[in-house]
């Protein structure tokens, strides 16, 4: 990752997946070894703030584009081998952390987020209705 912060420490711009183009074979290798690093430092860092989650999707998200954009798999060297190594232990992460996941936290979160967009449209509708009215 390179972050870069502002003086009060909020961050600037952000290269969550900053891996250097390869041809496809060695950046597949570099995939794995950022991979190993991605578990590792989920394991060992504590945050309460969210900031892993954060990091986690921008990685995610960058992989996507990366793997979307970048061009042929094979031929001029690219990022496109990394992200493709990757995206394979992203799934790996996803298929054996779904044995211990409880799907009613899934559930929870859904009539969360179904209680607040219920109560952003009603307070969207009321400014809209209060500007109509003036």
């Amino acid at each position: 990752m390179h972050i870069t912060r502002d003086d009060q420490g909020e961050i600037v711009s952000g290269e969550y997946f900053a891996v250097a183009d390869e041809p496809y074979l060695q950046g597949y290798l570099t995939g794995m070894k950022a991979a190993r690093e991605l578990v590792e430092w989920i394991k060992t860092t504590t945050d309460t703030s969210g900031f892993k989650r954060f990091v986690i999707c921008e990685i995610l998200n960058q992989v996507s584009a990366i793997r979307n954009h970048a061009g042929p798999a094979h031929g001029t060297p690219n990022k496109r081998g990394a992200a493709a190594a990757l995206t394979s232990y992203a799934v790996e992460l996803m298929l054996e952390g779904v044995r211990n996941f409880n799907v009613n936290d899934i559930d929870a979160r859904i009539a969360q987020h179904g209680r607040h967009t219920s109560a952003t449209a009603n307070v969207t509708s009321a400014a809209i209705n209060a500007g109509s009215a003036a």
